[in-house]
């Protein structure tokens, strides 16, 4: 299960995106430096998309900062320790920026790595596709966890 977001300008939807919960198994928590002997609880954006007349004026940013703020305000209530997303290898960079760090290991969310629905349930991908996803995360701290 998962909410839709949409970014509105001038009564247009000008981006969207899908946040669900979702987590990292033991598989991964080495890239983590954690060892929970479970899984970590995450929100995990499994689809994120901007109109290309809007790209580049902050409507991207504005959807995962509003990720991560929500994500910050699950930690204490629901042991939300992570923020989620696969990125296309072109859009690396913008969730750098983001603070976002990629994992090391592991299959991407959309392929059932985190307990994601698989690229089936999905659709297709964006014009930006030309390799594997990467996913990467954003730690919301040990003091939150």
């Amino acid at each position: 299960m998962g909410r839709m977001y949409w970014a509105m300008h001038d009564e247009r939807i000008v981006g969207y995106m899908m946040l669900a919960m979702g987590h990292v198994g033991r598989e991964r928590q080495a890239d983590l430096d954690m060892d929970t002997h479970g899984q970590v609880p995450a929100l995990a954006i499994t689809r994120l998309a901007v109109d290309k007349r809007h790209e580049r004026n902050g409507v991207g940013r504005y959807m995962v900062s509003h990720a991560v703020d929500l994500a910050g305000k699950m930690a204490l209530d629901a042991g939300c320790r992570l923020v989620l997303a696969d990125s296309e290898p072109c859009a690396v960079g913008f969730y750098e920026k983001m603070g976002f760090t990629r994992f090391d290991t592991g299959p991407s969310l959309r392929a059932g790595g985190l307990g994601i629905p698989s690229p089936a349930q999905h659709g297709t991908r964006g014009e930006c596709e030309g390799g594997a996803l990467v996913t990467m995360y954003v730690d919301l701290g040990r003091d939150k966890f």
